[in-house]
């Protein structure tokens, strides 16, 4: 069927009832007042008002179809009843009917209860706060009202019960509505507001039947025949609206079943000294009932919250505390000293792979038993996964803490029986302290995992956290985000270190070096944001921007007849991302430049990386004439081997060797066999870090050919080397020693 087509029978369909409701009464005047007429419009108004339902039902999503079907057999068992007396006007009260009319009122019931819990009927509390409420409601009503007007109209006996049971039916409908309004269980809208009018009406309706039997005799009037059809009408249009019900439990909700159950306690100790009629005491005695069953609940719920609660602090494994257990401590900790302690197990991952998991397991609760027992009640222990454990002091001078955690350092590093074995598990412990406990706790873990970092390049041990080497610190990471924009800003520039030729003093070369314009912050040297480009993964971009800015200028240099060989440096992420080799070959041909104008300089770092990959990108550097040099000569395992194997052009003499030259023999001595090698091999010699000029005029007498350092300049912007070149100035040292 077209999408019009069920546009339109719902449209009917949601009119419908109230149409039909209307012809309960109307139908009757216009045949003339014959019982079968009435019989009829009652029929179609059950036919209609069921349809109605059942049709929203199909169409409905899981969690609402139930309450809409519970209620759509209510709407008919109600009007089914309804059917029968019309057929049969002279069935004595009361009649086998009531137990049709009984079973509507449970299926209204059932739905109240399924529509404000998603059309579930599992949540026993749920029942339970709206049994006690309903109940002290319905005790209130019957001894305040019911029971003094059956006792003016004289009823007694079964009459009286049968009677009265449907005005307190529709107590308990009305109560059970408004209880969960109160315990927040629905929301007070047009839904709602249509359940409350029918209701109501639906009251109104049966309020009349014990006060007519009381009056000798019951009969349908008009009046009473459009109440009927509206209030069912109603409530079928209540259920068929969308709309959800069930909220958030409010503040109040667990205040107003107790205080419906203490109405009750003091309704039935009133009616026991009154000697009120039963029909008052069995409804307070049974919502007593009910509430010590909700109490009962409540406090199962709570034992098992707090056991909940145990287990999501604990670690499944070891039995001691979680990552949540700590968070929780240092969250709840503010104004407190608070030392944490964070804890490796080094070389935990070797005994996983050789003697399994199981094994490992093993181990890591011997490692929580022994530290349980090693800190005793002085400190808080956690496992915070995998194998960090964590150690929360409290109320400790820094002094103290140190004491502690040397005192179990070398308590937990006795060996562990696994597996038949004595296994000696070494430890890199972080430290962090917040003396005045102003810090969040997520910021001191964070603190203790970067000292236990530290702890651990330094092979174990502990460390204390140290600002000065955070490189996640909070302004550490507005420096990346400012770095990542800058470097999209063209905030890049490179620097360059004159590199000149011992004898005579001439400007041959330079070294390019990366700065920063910060916009806020001036020029900003390499070390004071690569260590965070290299945390923030901008090491690549920065380099091949770093390529565009020095082979752009080198070639602005050879284009007016004044050369200089460029001397750039790539670390060995870089160098081995496969990327940058191709950049430079990019950057070379797109300038036009002659790529023996081109040095990249590498350290020993890159080959010990991964010897194959480097190899690979350095041949393909040497094919293209670009040549390669090796930084740091002499400070690796590996020298002689790298100039044995490489296509090396040049050598570049790291300065902690340069800087010795002059003051220890033995280091005069390397230097001077480095050079002639690497004059035997021919290789060009630099000189980096020279800072006098007696080192400068000792490198020229050992051969060095090129000098570079602070006694000739420090790196400069280009056009500030252009003017140093006119100036000369710098000459050789041999001038005026």
């Amino acid at each position: 069927m077209a999408t019009g087509g069920w546009t339109r029978w719902t449209r009917w369909l949601s009119v419908a009832p109230w149409l039909a409701a209307v012809a309960i009464v109307v139908a009757p005047r216009l045949g003339g007042g014959l019982p079968w007429v009435r019989s009829a419009s009652i029929g179609l108004f059950l036919l209609v008002v069921v349809a109605r339902v059942m049709w929203a039902a199909a169409v409905a999503g899981p969690g609402r179809r139930t309450p809409m079907v519970v209620m759509g057999c209510g709407l008919g068992l109600f009007a089914s009843g309804a059917l029968v007396l019309s057929l049969d006007p002279e069935l004595t009260f009361p009649s086998p009917v009531e137990a049709v009319f009984g079973s509507a009122y449970v299926c209204f019931v059932w739905f109240l209860i399924l529509d404000a819990n998603g059309g579930r009927a599992r949540d026993r509390r749920t029942i339970l706060e709206t049994a006690v409420v309903a109940g002290g409601i319905v005790s209130a009503a019957v001894f305040a009202l019911l029971v003094p007007s059956a006792n003016k109209l004289g009823l007694d006996g079964g009459p009286l019960l049968v009677a009265m049971a449907y005005p307190i039916a529709d107590v308990v409908l009305i109560s059970t509505v408004l209880t969960q309004l109160l315990t927040g269980r629905r929301l007070l809208h047009r839904r709602t507001a249509l359940l409350l009018v029918g209701l109501l009406t639906l009251a109104a309706v049966d309020i009349s039947l014990p006060l007519q039997i009381g009056a000798g005799g019951y009969t349908f009037s008009t009046l009473q025949d459009l109440l009927w059809a509206l209030s069912q009408a109603t409530l079928a249009a209540a259920v068929v609206r969308p709309g959800g019900s069930k909220v958030a439990r409010s503040g109040i909700g667990s205040v107003v079943p107790v205080g419906a159950g203490l109405c009750a306690l003091l309704l039935l100790v009133s009616g026991a000294r009154s000697g009120s009629a039963w029909v008052t005491q069995v409804p307070a005695a049974l919502t007593i009932v009910l509430l010590l069953g909700l109490l009962l609940t409540s406090l199962g719920e709570a034992r098992r919250g707090i056991e909940a609660q145990r287990l999501s602090l604990t670690d499944d494994l070891t039995g001691i505390g979680n990552r949540r257990a700590v968070m929780e401590i240092l969250s709840n900790s503010a104004g407190q000293p608070l030392s944490l302690v964070l804890i490796d197990l080094n070389g935990f991952k070797v005994v996983n792979d050789t003697l399994g998991h199981q094994q490992g397991d093993r181990l890591l609760e011997g490692f929580a038993d022994r530290l349980e027992l090693v800190v005793g009640d002085a400190a808080v222990v956690a496992r915070l996964g995998g194998d960090e454990f964590a150690v929360v002091y409290r109320g400790l001078e820094v002094q103290d803490t140190t004491q502690r955690v040397e005192a179990l350092l070398v308590a937990m590093c006795r060996p562990l029986h696994v597996a038949g074995l004595n296994l000696t598990v070494g430890l890199s412990i972080g430290i962090s302290t917040d003396e005045q406990g102003r810090a969040l706790g997520v910021e001191l873990l964070r603190r203790a995992d970067v000292a236990m970092y530290r702890a651990k390049d330094v092979g174990g041990g502990y460390q204390w956290y140290d600002a000065a080497t955070d490189n996640f610190s909070t302004e550490n990471l507005h420096l990346v985000e400012d770095l990542r924009t800058g470097i999209a800003a063209g905030q890049l520039c490179a620097h360059y270190q004159p590199q000149v030729r011992a004898y005579d003093g001439a400007l041959v070369a330079v070294e390019a070096l990366v700065r920063w314009e910060h916009p806020s912050r001036g020029v900003l040297a390499p070390q004071h944001f690569l260590p965070v480009a290299r945390q923030a993964g901008l090491m690549l971009i920065l380099s091949l921007e770093m390529i565009k800015l020095t082979v752009a200028q080198t070639a602005r240099w050879a284009e007016r007849g004044a050369p200089l060989r460029l001397s750039l440096n790539v670390d060995p992420p870089e160098l081995l991302s496969g990327q940058w080799v191709p950049a430079l070959l990019a950057a070379v041909d797109l300038h036009g430049l002659d790529p023996a104008l081109v040095t990249v300089e590498l350290t020993e770092e890159v080959l010990i990386t991964d010897f194959g990959r480097a190899m690979t990108s350095i041949e393909e550097l040497a094919r293209h004439h670009i040549g390669v040099s090796i930084d740091d000569f002499g400070t690796g395992y590996s020298g002689l081997s790298w100039l044995q194997t490489l296509p090396v052009s040049e050598l570049k003499l790291d300065r902690g060797f340069v800087s010795r030259i002059l003051t220890d023999p033995r280091t005069r001595h390397i230097v001077e066999s480095t050079v002639d090698l690497a004059h035997r091999l021919g290789i060009r010699v630099v000189a980096e870090g020279v800072e006098d000029r007696a080192t400068a005029a000792a490198l020229t007498d050992m051969g060095a050919h090129l000098l570079q350092g602070f006694v000739i300049s420090r790196p400069l912007r280009p056009e500030a080397l252009d003017a140093w070149r006119t100036t000369h100035a710098y000459a050789s040292p041999r001038a005026d020693l």
